[in-house]
């Protein structure tokens, strides 16, 4: 899997590789094509990785990669 969620899983969240595996079937499931899918889950980890100062409270922390997941599709498709 991507290195960047192995760094986060390591060094923030033990949930984070959990979730990459889960984003990228979340992704396939809503038509996303397979190369595609792995292109927008490293967007998502950037974005993550980019914000992630921004997360103030742990406990949210899954549901904040999910939003960051959902807002990447949408912009996915807005380009399509």
């Amino acid at each position: 899997m991507n290195v960047a969620l192995r760094f986060l899983a390591r060094n923030h969240q033990p949930t984070a590789f959990d979730a990459g595996k889960a984003i990228c079937r979340f992704f396939a499931s809503n038509g996303v094509a397979l190369a595609d899918t792995e292109d927008l889950l490293q967007n998502v980890v950037i974005k993550i990785m980019k914000n992630l100062g921004a997360v103030r409270d742990g406990t949210f922390f899954n549901a904040w990669i999910w939003q960051v997941a959902r807002n990447c599709l949408n912009d996915h498709f807005r380009q399509t």
